[in-house]
């Protein structure tokens, strides 16, 4: 078993658990879930710098070392795996605060930019440990089985594709423009077509809603649109 940590405790690592409608779809939506469950993690330590998400933490998975920052984290030279529900730009000085990492699994995005994403597997690359970003539909069977070629099966080859998504396009944007490049093709270009400032932006910070359009290497068309999830679930 890792030694694990979980660094950050909202609603992705931990809150979701209580979630009654995602209860009737899923076994396991959250990081907390899985690692309590999981025989190859020994879980044992929980990192956030709000008082009541470690509360809440505490009365949902039981006693285990809950703290507001890294530091304050005994023998952080134990943990060969923690996993990174935190906004992107705290992510490379957390990594340099524990010694003997084997992998991280990182919330998406990687990071804010090109550069702060580059900068961080650099590093990971350096130190020998092993990166894996939660883009959940990657390992979804069913998307798997579209990839493998019952997309096609099913509805001939794609002629136009229309996508929504809401609360930030780093956020949550991040995840149909993966599945894009995994069913439909790797993306040639990108057109803004216009702004959406007024709507909830999410947990990043400078996160965007944007309508686009996107472009295929193959010709495919791909318009990406934004939803208030006031209104919207």
């Amino acid at each position: 078993m890792h030694d694990t940590a979980l660094i950050g405790l909202g609603l992705i690592a931990s809150k979701y658990s209580s979630d009654k409608a995602m209860l009737k779809s899923l076994n396991f939506f959250t990081h907390a879930q899985v690692l309590d469950k999981h025989q190859n993690y020994n879980w044992i330590s929980g990192v956030d710098p709000s008082e009541k998400a470690r509360n809440d933490a505490e009365k949902s998975w039981g006693a285990r070392e809950l703290v507001s920052s890294v530091r304050k984290l005994k023998n952080r030279e134990r943990y060969e795996v923690i996993v990174l529900a935190t906004p992107p730009e705290s992510r490379l000085e957390i990594i340099k605060d524990f010694p003997s990492l084997k992998a991280v699994i990182v919330e998406k995005p990687l990071g804010n930019s090109y550069n702060s994403s580059a900068l961080f597997l650099e590093e990971c690359e350096k130190r020998g440990i092993q990166v894996q970003v939660n883009l959940t539909r990657r390992a979804d069977l069913k998307m798997r089985s579209f990839f493998n070629g019952e997309l096609n099966k099913k509805i001939g080859s794609t002629q136009f594709v229309f996508g929504t998504y809401g609360r930030g396009l780093y956020n949550y944007g991040t995840h149909l423009i993966d599945l894009i490049r995994m069913l439909i093709g790797e993306i040639s270009s990108v057109t803004c077509l216009s702004s959406h400032k007024d709507q909830d932006l999410g947990p990043i910070k400078n996160d965007l809603n944007l309508s686009f359009l996107m472009k295929t290497h193959e010709g495919v068309q791909i318009v990406m649109h934004p939803l208030n999830h006031s209104f919207y679930r």
